[in-house]
């Protein structure tokens, strides 16, 4: 009976080992974001429809131009870029990306456990450069991009790169997303996920975790 029970610990421990990496999806955790104030900026500074011109990706590719292109988009439609222009613009662009409230202080107090902190995100190159210009990815390591590997979330694929690049073992990682098919694809290759939230809820799920 003893040794019985000493073998059941010694797998419980090895089952429940205290992680040592915790991976974020961006939109939806990380951050929001709402292309409205610089699409009606645009609109009502030089009367062009952007809602149409910058559909989708095409505004994350404006958004990572200098000031020619912005000159250029102007003239294109008979108008000249008024004075102070870009000014305006950049301060639309940082309202553009909302950080999720309380997820920087998340981050910041797994970093201070030693726990290390990731990224898996389904996105375009075109998004990934913005992101990347304006910072948001700078708290994490490894970040790993859908399109830099031809493959999305819940392809299993996909999860196990992300295992191979954090070079640690399925029961060490924590995996978090807000789309319930991404957490049950990784979940499938034996990762501990939490279905985001909110930032107080996801803080208290990790605690169960981190108390392991």
């Amino acid at each position: 009976m003893m040794v019985r029970t000493i073998f059941f610990l010694l797998w419980f421990f090895t089952l429940f080992s205290a992680p040592k990496a915790v991976v974020f999806d961006f939109g939806g955790v990380v951050a929001t974001h709402d292309p409205k104030p610089i699409i009606d900026y645009i609109e009502q500074t030089l009367g062009t429809n952007a809602a149409i011109d910058f559909q989708g990706d095409k505004l994350y590719s404006a958004l990572v131009q200098g000031e020619d292109f912005w000159h250029s988009y102007a003239h294109a439609h008979d108008k000249e870029l008024p004075q102070g222009w870009m000014g305006g613009l950049n301060k639309r662009v940082k309202q553009f990306v909302h950080l999720t409230p309380g997820i920087d202080e998340i981050i910041s107090e797994l970093k201070s456990r030693g726990i290390r902190v990731a990224l898996l995100t389904n996105t375009t190159k075109l998004r990934s450069d913005f992101y990347y210009r304006e910072g948001f990815y700078r708290p994490f390591d490894p970040v790993i991009l859908s399109w830099q590997y031809n493959v999305r979330k819940p392809d299993p694929k996909i999860y196990e790169i992300l295992l191979e690049r954090l070079d640690l073992p399925a029961k060490e990682c924590i995996f978090i997303d807000n789309r319930e098919e991404n957490v049950v694809g990784a979940k499938k290759l034996g990762i501990h996920t939490i279905l985001f939230q909110s930032a107080p809820q996801l803080r208290r799920e990790l605690e169960r975790y981190l108390k392991g």
